[in-house]
Order: structure tokens, then sequence, then C-alpha cells
């Protein structure tokens, strides 16, 4: 019915749908009456379209609003994606402000991905115990918990590196003190968080917010 072609068909189908409810379907029929029946009187919306939508004209301007609202907040988040990424290219840190064991990883970093593992290493410093577990695998033991940190996929079981995906202070650990590292290696860092990553996707990002822009 929501696709007929012209007025006599929208109601032929509604007799068969009368039909259908006297035939112990009534609810079927009540749930039309109040909600879509009184959609027949803009009918001639479908010189609109190739077809006849019994819809009220309100519910499709809704729509298109909020979809071309949805679309302007992804067009935006690309843009700033894009100057994020540009200013990177253009910018330097003053040194004293990265700590000596995160100065090679944090070339690979945005301000914000800098600010985050910065306030988690230079947070809360506690003691660590640290046995190895396994070939890659320790355990990094605080006053008060146990972290598993896997020295291949550089990842830790603490609440920070799940929710972030960000190197933590556990992990930093392992690297200095189990491996002997003097910094940090930047293979350990996520391609999500990888500035150099993004950059190659450069184009795509561009490509799809002129395809926004056309839409």
């Amino acid at each position: 019915m929501m696709y007929s072609p012209t007025e006599t068909t929208y109601l032929r189908w509604y007799e068969d749908l009368v039909t259908f409810a006297n035939g112990g379907h009534l609810s079927v029929l009540r749930y039309f009456d109040d909600n879509w029946k009184d959609c027949r009187n803009i009918w001639a919306d479908y010189r609109r379209n190739e077809y006849f939508h019994a819809a009220p004209t309100w519910k499709t301007t809704r729509i298109d609003n909020m979809t071309a609202s949805l679309l302007s907040h992804q067009r935006a988040v690309i843009d700033q994606v894009l100057y994020d990424i540009q200013r990177h290219g253009l910018r330097s840190r003053p040194p004293a402000t990265i700590p000596d064991f995160l100065r090679r990883i944090s070339a690979l970093m945005s301000k914000y991905v800098l600010k985050r593992t910065v306030g988690n290493v230079c947070g809360e410093q506690v003691d660590y115990n640290l046995p190895k577990k396994e070939a890659c695998t320790w355990e990094v033991f605080t006053k008060s918990s146990v972290f598993t940190c896997d020295d291949i996929v550089w990842t830790c079981t603490c609440a920070f590196c799940k929710s972030q995906y960000l190197p933590c202070q556990h992990l930093m650990f392992v690297a200095h003190n189990g491996h002997g590292f003097e910094e940090f290696p930047p293979s350990a860092l996520p391609v999500r968080w990888n500035m150099d990553s993004a950059r190659a996707l450069t184009s795509q990002l561009e490509e799809g917010r002129d395809s926004i822009l056309n839409w």
C-alpha cells in the first residue's frame, strides 16, 4: 500500500486489508487506521516521486534534516582530522616537555595522544616487581594489583591500556627494566594513533569529504 501508483490502487488494497482484518486480525486494522489511514488524504504527494508513499510529509522532512545534519557533522570531523595531520607535520615540540624515554615515539603521536600518554606515565608512581611469566609475557606486580604485559603486541591488562589503546606505564617499565631499552620503541604505538599512518590516508579522507560536499 505504501507504494501504490494511484489512489484507486491504494483504496483497493485498503479494502483487502479490511477483509484480512475481519478474519480475526482486527488489531492490525486498528493500528493502520490510527497511524496510517489519514495518509490517503495526501496521496497527491506521489508527484514528488515515481510512486505514491503513504507517509506524511513531515516525516520525510525530518529524516532529510537529520541526514543532512549527520553528514555535516561527519564533514566537520574529517576537516578536523585533516587539520590535525597537517599541523603535526609543521609543528615541533619543546624537548623539555617530553620524557626522554618517549622522545622517539612522541614524533608519531598527536598532541592529544602524547598528553594522555605522558599523563599516565608521569602520574602516580608505584613500586613494581617484574617476573617474566612466559616468552613474551610479563607480570607486573604493584602494591594492589597484578597486570599482564605482552611485549610482542605491546598490550597490558590495565584499565588505561584497555580503554585508550595507548602504551601505559607498565609497558614502559617492561621495556626499560625487562629489556633494557633506553627509549620506548615506536613500533609499540598502535596504528590507530600513528600520525605517519594517518598521513598516508590523507587523500582518502579528502575524497570522502568531497563526496559528502557533493551529496
